[in-house]
């Protein structure tokens, strides 16, 4: 299991209380991200034409959504295959008083 870069501040602080443990029932709190999914279309014909030269294209690929991500103050936080997830933290803007009124909406 993985929980990303943004799941990493969670881990830490949940790890940190002391005692070394990990409590996932610890309350957390809201955050806003944008997630953007890039997918490399007809991507079997791709590695079916590139043969042995595949993973080099791949790589190539991959390094330029993890650049660009990087440039942009996001991570490209996971892959499947040929979709790709990249994800941008937004700043938090929203009073607590806020995020409890929207947190009463969605329930």
């Amino acid at each position: 299991m993985s929980f990303g870069q943004l799941g990493a501040v969670i881990i830490r602080e949940n790890v940190s209380s002391g005692d070394g443990m990990l409590d996932i029932m610890i309350p957390g709190h809201r955050i806003n991200v944008i997630f953007m999914v890039c997918r490399i279309n007809k991507y079997v014909d791709l590695t079916n034409e590139f043969k042995e030269r595949s993973t080099e294209f791949l790589n190539k690929v991959v390094n330029i959504l993890h650049s660009v991500s990087h440039r942009w103050d996001g991570w490209a936080s996971k892959n499947e295959g040929d979709k790709y997830v990249i994800t941008w933290k937004l700043p938090d803007t929203e009073s607590s008083a806020d995020n409890e009124k929207n947190e009463q909406l969605m329930e």
